[in-house]
């Protein structure tokens, strides 16, 4: 049986983990390129990871954001709505659920 000594496994690893430090580094270098070219600086692609974290928190994904964004931009589109306009209805009509104590669901009972 091959004995491997204490001071080969840790080589072993050392050389591991530089392999690991390089591509990461690697990729950090191409990721600045991309974003250079897109006209994209640091600060886009910090907003970038907080909105993934945050999607991550509250247990959504990329595509069911992407899919709510193009369904935000025909329900616009189809009532002459700037996408700021339409989130300014959708703030009011959470604190009017919140201010009546009725869960926005249910909103749609109260009115007809």
């Amino acid at each position: 049986m091959d004995q491997i000594g204490t001071g080969t496994v840790s080589e072993i690893i050392k050389e591991s983990k530089d392999k690991d430090c390089e591509a990461q580094i690697d990729v950090l270098g191409e990721t600045a390129v991309m974003l250079r070219r897109q006209g994209l600086n640091i600060n886009f692609f910090a907003r970038s990871i907080r909105l993934k974290l945050m999607l991550d928190e509250i247990g959504l994904n990329d595509e069911q954001l992407e899919d709510f964004v193009v369904h935000l931009n025909v329900h616009c589109f189809k009532r002459g709505l700037t996408p700021d306009a339409f989130m300014n209805v959708v703030s009011n009509i959470s604190f009017l659920s919140d201010n009546l104590a009725i869960p926005v669901e249910q909103l749609p009972r109260y009115i007809t």
